[in-house]
């Protein structure tokens, strides 16, 4: 958890600090928060965090340097983003 700070949240304050919040992120017109509370979690959000904390246990894989290692090892990639693509065909359907 320290590396995520120090390589994921501390590089975004450094950023902020120079830029300022005047230019909006890459990705959106405008920085906003968001307005969800906890009357917004519903069955889906609960089990899709729970088929998502078993299947990182159950692989014992961080999603994030899987997704760079399924290129360096193209075999097990496919069957990783296999299972991905699986739970996301059976999540859709309900």
């Amino acid at each position: 958890m320290l590396l995520v700070m120090v390589f994921g949240v501390l590089p975004s304050l450094v950023e902020n600090r120079i830029r300022g919040f005047t230019t909006p992120p890459r990705f959106n017109d405008k920085f906003e928060l968001s307005k969800r509370t906890v009357k917004d979690v519903d069955w889906k959000f609960v089990t899709g965090a729970a088929v998502f904390g078993i299947g990182w246990g159950l692989s014992g894989t961080c999603p994030g340097p899987a997704t760079l290692r399924s290129f360096a090892q193209p075999a097990w990639g496919l069957l990783w983003m296999g299972g991905f693509w699986a739970g996301t065909q059976l999540s859709a359907k309900s």
